[in-house]
C-alpha cells in the first residue's frame, strides 16, 4: 500500500493530485460552496503549472500571483492565494510520509488586499423598495424577503439555503445550518418579519422545504435573488441597485450605531474574527461622529 501511495504522489499529474485534495476535503464534510471555491481556483493553478507542480519554486509562484494580480482585484487574487496555500499545505503533509518536502508556499507572502469602502443601503432607500413590493404579483415574497434580509443580516447563500423548518415563527429564531466555514448559528427576526413571513407562506401551495422559492416553484437561486433586488431597485430609482451584501452592511451598521454589544454583533453576523467588526466600525466612523455630536460630555453635564 505504501508503494502504491508513493507512486501516486510522485508520478500522477497535477490535476490528479488536485482531485485527491478535493476528495479529502469532501470527506471532511466541507460545504459544497467551499469545495467549488477550491476547485475553481485550483483549476487556474493547474493550467498555470502544468503536469507537475513540484517543479514550481518560490520565485515562479510569486510571479504567478503578481501577474494574476495585475488583471484582477486584490481580493480575488487573495482568494486564489489562499486556495493554493491550503493545497500545498495538504500536499506537504501527504509527501512527508516519504521524506522531507520543502513547501515553497511557506516563503510566498500573501497579496495585500486593498480596503474598499462599500456603502450599505440607506434605510430611506430600503423603505422605497418596500413600497413597490405590492405592485408585483409576488409581492408577499418580495416584502417578506426584504424584511428577512435586513432583520437577520444573513449572507446570500445563508439566506437562500434557509428552509421553512429552520424558522421558528413563535420565538423568531432562525437556524443557519451552514454558515461561512460550515459554522452553525442562530439569528432572529422580529414581530413584523414574522407577520410578513406568515402571510407569504399562506400563498404557498407547494411542498418544497425551501423558505424562498422562484416563480418556477424551486429554491430561489443567487441570480434570481439579484434579479428581484435589481427590479425593486430600478422601481425605487436607486442607482446602483442594492445587493444582498449592501443590506447585510445596513444590518451591521445599524446594530453598531444602536450601541449593540460588539461581541453580539460578531455572533449575529457570523464572523469568526473581531477584526471584521473593527473594519466595519472604521467604515462608519462618520456616522459615529454624528452620533457623538448628539451626545458627549458637554451634553451629559448640562442636562
Amino acid at each position: 500500500m505504501k508503494k502504491v501511495k508513493n507512486i501516486y504522489l510522485k508520478t500522477n499529474p497535477t490535476s490528479y493530485k488536485i482531485k485527491a485534495f478535493l476528495a479529502i476535503k469532501t470527506d471532511e464534510e466541507l460545504s459544497e460552496n467551499t469545495i467549488r471555491f477550491y476547485e475553481s481556483r485550483l483549476r487556474l493553478f493547474a493550467d498555470f503549472c502544468g503536469e507537475d507542480f513540484e517543479q514550481i519554486d518560490r520565485g515562479i509562484l510569486h510571479n504567478f500571483f503578481s501577474i494574476y494580480g495585475k488583471k484582477h482585484k486584490s481580493s480575488t487574487t487573495n482568494a486564489l492565494f489562499t486556495a493554493v496555500k491550503v493545497f500545498y499545505n495538504w500536499y506537504e503533509i501527504e509527501a512527508s510520509y516519504y521524506g522531507k518536502y520543502d513547501n515553497p508556499m511557506r516563503l510566498v507572502k500573501a497579496p495585500r488586499v486593498k480596503q474598499i469602502v462599500h456603502d450599505p443601503i440607506e434605510i430611506e432607500d430600503f423603505k422605497k423598495m418596500l413600497k413597490y413590493c405590492n405592485t408585483f404579483s409576488r409581492g408577499a415574497l418580495y416584502r417578506s424577503l426584504l424584511y428577512f434580509m435586513l432583520d437577520t443580516g444573513t449572507r446570500a447563500q445563508e439566506c437562500l439555503s434557509t428552509d421553512i423548518d429552520d424558522v421558528d415563527l413563535i420565538t423568531g429564531e432562525v437556524i443557519i445550518r451552514a454558515g461561512k466555514g460550515d459554522k452553525r448559528r442562530s439569528v432572529f427576526i422580529g414581530k413584523d418579519t414574522k407577520k410578513l413571513l406568515k402571510t407569504y407562506l399562506k400563498t404557498r401551495s407547494d411542498n418544497d422545504p425551501a423558505l424562498w422559492i422562484s416563480s418556477y416553484g424551486n429554491r430561489l437561486t443567487y441570480s434570481g435573488l439579484n434579479r428581484i433586488l435589481k427590479i425593486l431597485g430600478e422601481k425605487a430609482n436607486i442607482s446602483p441597485p442594492p445587493t444582498l451584501h449592501s443590506i447585510r452592511r445596513a444590518f451591521v451598521k445599524n446594530l453598531i450605531l444602536d450601541g449593540t454589544n460588539p461581541y453580539l454583533v460578531q455572533i449575529l453576523a457570523g464572523w469568526s474574527s473581531y477584526d471584521v467588526l473593527q473594519k466595519y466600525a472604521k467604515l462608519y466612523s462618520d456616522d459615529m461622529r454624528v452620533a457623538h455630536g448628539k451626545s458627549g460630555v458637554d451634553k451629559w453635564l448640562n442636562r
